[in-house]
């Protein structure tokens, strides 16, 4: 055993030196300039380094460390993103070092690559005792094709902790060690700490895991324990998540986790970076690039039919009169539910019977359903089922965690495939409405496959072989082989000793959603240190939202609120304002100076203004008796529902639409406040509102302007970004009209719930 142990352990160190030699030998783009330039991008790859970057300089899960500095005035900000964590033992002691925040996240970034291959060669050593097949999947799973196009997340390409803890299950199954369920647990919590949605999804394929391999429910009882008090020192930071995300309204809707569900297609599609989407992979989706790669696929699919084949030789088995009925309607269903998808769907009429088929979907749930139970009762998976066949369950594993990886709505191209699958019974459970890429499950899927590869090669294979084991090497090397792509990052801004010595914050203008500005913003900030107004993460606040459309419509008010946060020290870049609009606009702000000027841009100081008072809003609710639109009249019930996700639509102002929401009351009142919910659609504040009375002597207006700043304000202090409009007191209204006048970039507005304050 010692022997096994050593010789386990010196090829261990082989292949992480091999695989450390062919990642050098990939990364040689960077390995000059570790400090000036990011692999892949300027986008999440900064976002990493701040990351980790604001790690050594705060103490994690205190309330310092939530309230990172971006998105100011903005409270519990480093809530928007990975914490990164388990990274946290490397990256802030090289920082404390001295090795700066971009030398550090490529260090790790290097080290991920490596780390995986050796996670997945330990893993398919464990389950063939063979260095070949084992060599084989963990070039396969660590120089992936999928890694390509996920090469921006430093996170996910940490991901040697999901088949370290399934060694660690393998030898505790085997031997009911009590070290094996320590190395697990270990495991488990730094997945959790490495990346959020692989803290939700590994449990899946762990649950199913410990069904299939765990043949004494006192085993898998011990695991379960295990599972939970390692999950018990994540809970600070998930706690600390769900309040800060909470805070804000933040979830992901189902548009979002739809987007970002994997097609059905997505198992042959390679990211474009990767050479084999120029040959026999297709165009992916987003995050879609789920091809592993021929030599994976072509191992799992000729071990698996060998393997029933010899099964069915074994037992004789024979297929059932009521399977082959069972698999024949399966076939019928598939067979009309592609009629229907290329013909758009048909009606029948049998005489008094009237047959209406339009929706592929509910075909293919049937042949889905009836297939699945056929194969499942087989004998073929009894058999594999009493055996607890690793092959068998490397292989299911693989192609359920693909079906995950479709999402709620499994769909290829614009159709819809099910109705319900199995990741919408997953939505029910804590954790699955904060994660929005269902593609991700594609990772394990790579990772089954190549424990099932592993397996196949060993039988298919019985003596090790230098030549061929070199041969699917090489080729698995080939296809997830890649130049790193490289990005040199700008020249970091330096913030004038004028506005460092005001205090101010920085805000680097144009204001805009695209990632690469904002994070190029973080990117300087670790440079300078400066409280920001920009940021980036995985939500977008509604208040910057609201900011950066008040600036894109030229609306000063917008720079008025933001100011009254902190002295704000603006850069307007110039290759980013060509037109000179920002830059026009910041010179029309009251009592701006404009500190220096260079060839990259123009920096202004802005003062800090002092907040106006809170509007009043006592008196009671006034309830109109009738609401009335002069469009979309039909979703006027949605403005006192209760509800705020459900709204009122206004029209888009490019075709100089004029839109009215009037309020009649019984009787006269006299109105203090309108209260405007704008919900998580911050942006759809009206460019240029007035608000009217409609008195006994005549119409009255009462406010006309712009709202962005209002909600903008708005959305800092509620997750319903309710904007108070104050009335002036002194009139009394039978019915109060609001009316958006077309201004600005072209929009449509919107209401989610309407109310209105005074006195009777």
């Amino acid at each position: 055993m010692r022997r096994v142990v050593v010789a386990l352990r010196s090829s261990s160190l082989r292949v992480f030196a091999l695989a450390a030699a062919l990642t050098l030998a990939a990364a040689w783009p960077l390995l000059g300039q570790f400090n000036s330039a990011l692999p892949s991008d300027l986008g999440d790859p900064i976002l990493g380094s701040w990351i980790m970057w604001w790690n050594a300089h705060a103490l994690p899960l205190t309330d310092a460390w939530w309230n990172a500095p971006m998105y100011l005035p903005m409270q519990g900000t480093f809530a928007f993103a990975e914490a990164l964590l388990a990274l946290v033992p490397l990256s802030t002691p090289l920082q404390w070092l001295g090795v700066g925040p971009i030398a550090t996240h490529n260090v790790l970034y290097v080290l991920s690559g490596p780390l995986a291959t050796l996670a997945a060669y330990q893993l398919a050593h464990r389950l063939t005792a063979r260095w070949d097949a084992a060599l084989i999947a963990a070039l396969a799973f660590g120089f992936s094709p999928y890694r390509i196009g996920q090469m921006a997340h430093i996170q996910v390409l940490w991901s040697c902790w999901m088949p370290f803890a399934l060694v660690a299950l393998h030898d505790y199954v085997r031997t009911d060690r009590p070290r094996a369920l320590v190395w697990f647990g270990l495991c488990w919590m730094m997945n959790g700490f490495t990346n959020g949605y692989f803290l939700v999804y590994f449990p899946v394929l762990v649950g199913v895991w410990v069904l299939w391999f765990s043949t004494r429910w006192q085993q898998a009882a011990k695991i379960g324990v295990v599972a939970f008090l390692a999950s018990l020192p994540l809970l600070p930071m998930l706690l600390g998540y769900r309040h800060h995300q909470g805070v804000y309204g933040f979830a992901r809707r189902i548009g979002e986790i739809r987007d970002f569900s994997a097609d059905l297609t997505a198992i042959f599609a390679a990211s474009s970076r990767a050479w084999v989407s120029a040959h026999w992979t297709l165009p992916p989706g987003p995050e879609g690039e789920l091809y592993p790669g021929l030599v994976l696929l072509g191992l799992v699919i000729v071990g698996c039919v060998l393997a029933m084949r010899r099964n069915s030789r074994e037992t004789h088995a024979r297929w059932s009169v009521k399977r082959r009925i069972v698999v024949a309607i399966a076939a019928l269903a598939t067979v009309l539910a592609v009629i229907v998808m290329s013909t758009g769907g048909y009606d029948l009429q049998l005489g008094p019977l009237s047959i209406s088929m339009h929706r592929p979907s509910r075909l293919f749930n049937i042949a889905f359903w009836l297939g699945l139970g056929a194969l499942v009762t087989s004998g073929t998976a009894r058999r594999a089922w009493q055996h607890r066949s690793p092959l068998a369950f490397y292989a299911a594993a693989a192609a359920l965690m693909y079906f995950l990886a479709l999402g709620p709505e499994p769909r290829i191209g614009a159709t819809q495939l099910l109705y319900k699958s199995l990741y919408s019974w997953l939505m029910l459970l804590p954790g699955f409405d904060s994660v929005r890429v269902p593609a991700r499950f594609g990772l394990l899927m790579i990772l089954c496959l190549s424990g099932a590869a592993a397996l196949a090669y060993a039988r298919m294979v019985p003596r090790a072989t230098r030549i061929g084991a070199l041969a699917l090497c090489v080729a698995a090397l080939l296809e997830g082989w890649i130049i790193w792509p490289v990005e040199a990052l700008p020249r970091p801004l330096d913030v004038p000793a004028r506005a460092i010595s005001a205090g101010a914050a920085v805000m680097e203008m144009p204001v805009v959603e695209d990632f690469a500005p904002n994070t190029v913003a973080l990117f300087n900030q670790m440079h300078n240190g400066r409280p920001l107004i920009n940021g980036f993460g995985g939500y977008l606040p509604g208040h910057y939202y609201a900011l950066m459309l008040g600036l894109k419509d030229g609306d000063t008010s917008v720079i008025e609120g933001i100011r009254t946060v902190a002295p704000i020290a603006a850069f307007v870049w110039a290759d980013r304002d060509k037109d000179g609009a920002t830059a026009s606009l910041m010179a029309s702000v009251p009592d701006v100076e404009m500190l220096e000027k260079s060839d990259r841009g123009t920096w202004y100081l802005l003062p800090k203004h002092a907040r106006g008072a809170d509007i009043d809003t006592s008196g009671s609710r006034l309830t109109p008796s009738r609401i009335d639109a002069n469009v979309n009249e039909p979703e006027i019930k949605a403005l006192t529902d209760g509800d705020g996700m459900t709204r009122w639509n206004g029209r888009n102002t490019s075709e100089g639409n004029t839109d009215i929401i009037t309020l009649s009351f019984a009787n006269a009142v006299a109105p203090a406040v309108v209260e405007m919910d704008q919900g998580i659609w911050a942006g759809s504040y009206p460019r240029d509102l007035e608000i009217v009375l409609v008195t006994d002597t005549g119409d009255v207006s009462v406010y006309r302007g712009s709202t962005a700043n209002l909600s903008m304000q708005a959305a800092l202090v509620s997750k319903d970004v309710v904007m108070h409009i104050a009335i002036p007191p002194g009139h009394s209204a039978r019915s109060i009209k609001l009316i958006s006048h077309p201004k600005g970039q072209p929009f449509v507005w919107s209401v989610g719930e309407l109310r209105v304050f005074g006195f009777k």
